[in-house]
């Protein structure tokens, strides 16, 4: 009774605040393996983001030259040539999806429908081959599909314990739409150039492209560091860049008094769009410093989450063993002195019996008679 009531007692005061620390840093150690697993997808993430976005940035230059060739018959021989390129990116692409796919999830139920546009994507090519659309569906189509990869990257999750990397990936997003209307603004004013003449429609696109990339790009710089501000600010003052605005507040008088020819256009707006590359990676780079940082940070949280966890481990089954110790003494202690009472009431039979009984040899019979109706569990604890 005694060894199991003290034993209960002394469990709950000294093992209960063991037990809870040691439950509390098992969901620190599970909190960090799975941040630490979230972390290492970053980088597959960046990953693929850059395959996508150099696919995307072929066929925008594909889709350019497409333009071209269908309103003036020319550079056939850039188009041919981007065709080429844009199918070894797409190649390489594919390779990295079967990389990473297993990794990022969340691609599974988006890049199936980039491969079926894909599938489809010779029978555009060979209508435009044939003439068989005109300029404006061509832009339509080609922009489609660079929406259809640019919802791949949507479908990115973000990370939960990576704020600062969650904000980067939006504000890459938004480099992307600006990139990508730039790209059919260079589309739409080639078509313009080539027919020396602004139809209202075409006009009224152009001036979406051009807000949807002041929207972006001013999303963008609401969210940057200092240092990608001061970087897009380089880029911005350089003269091929103020030249595209300058076209555009003139573009309508350049047109129609044939001042602007399809050539220079072609040549500023792409060093604009590759500006707006630049910026891509150099975000992007950042985001790959980020993540390492943050993965080490991480790495190094893990292995003392492991470590404490690992101690309280320790003093749990150490606490448990001086329990079991201290619980052995006491019992020894107790039975010592239950022992010793045990004697002593024998004892004071014995001498009752003596002072009542004067015959030695009744008092024996007496005396083993009363040893003999002793309690069994008295008779144990004596021997």
């Amino acid at each position: 009774m005694f060894k199991n009531s003290l034993f209960v007692k002394i469990l709950l005061i000294f093992t209960l605040p063991a037990l809870g620390i040691l439950y509390f840093s098992t969901l620190l150690v599970y909190d960090k393996i799975n941040t630490l697993s979230d972390i290492t997808n970053i980088q597959k993430d960046i990953r693929y983001i850059l395959y996508t976005e150099r696919l995307i940035n072929s066929l925008q230059k594909e889709r350019g030259l497409a333009v071209i060739y269908l309103t003036s018959k020319k550079d056939k021989e850039k188009y041919i040539l981007q065709k080429k390129k844009t199918d070894s990116y797409y190649k390489e692409f594919l390779e990295e999806i079967e990389n990473i796919n297993k990794n990022i999830k969340q691609l599974t139920f988006s890049v199936p429908k980039i491969q079926k546009i894909f599938s489809n994507f010779s029978f555009l090519r060979q209508q435009i081959d044939t003439q068989q659309l005109d300029a404006y569906s061509v832009i339509l189509e080609y922009s489609y599909i660079n929406e259809s990869l640019l919802d791949t990257i949507y479908a990115i999750k973000p990370i939960n314990s990576a704020t600062k990397f969650n904000t980067k990936f939006s504000y890459i997003v938004n480099i992307l739409l600006a990139k990508e209307s730039a790209g059919v603004e260079r589309a739409l004013t080639s078509i313009n150039i080539v027919l020396k003449s602004i139809p209202e429609d075409n006009y009224k696109k152009l001036l979406h492209t051009y807000s949807t990339q002041k929207i972006n790009l001013k999303e963008f710089l609401l969210k940057a560091d200092i240092e990608e501000i001061e970087f897009y600010n380089k880029l911005q003052n350089t003269l091929y860049t103020k030249k595209v605005y300058e076209i555009r507040n003139n573009l309508k008088e350049l047109i129609l008094n044939n001042k602007l020819d399809i050539q220079t256009w072609w040549e500023i707006s792409t060093l604009r769009i590759e500006d707006l590359g630049k910026l891509h990676k150099f975000v992007s780079s950042d985001i790959l410093k980020l993540s390492q940082k943050i993965q080490k940070e991480a790495t190094t949280s893990q292995i003392l989450s492991l470590s404490f966890l690992f101690i309280c481990f320790a003093t749990l089954i150490s606490l448990l063993f001086v329990l079991k110790a201290i619980v052995f003494n006491q019992q020894k202690n107790f039975n010592k002195l239950e022992k010793q009472q045990n004697i002593y009431k024998i004892l004071s039979r014995v001498n009752k019996l003596i002072l009542k009984v004067k015959n030695r040899k009744k008092l024996f019979i007496k005396v083993l008679n009363s040893i003999d109706n002793i309690e069994p569990d008295i008779k144990l604890s004596m021997i």
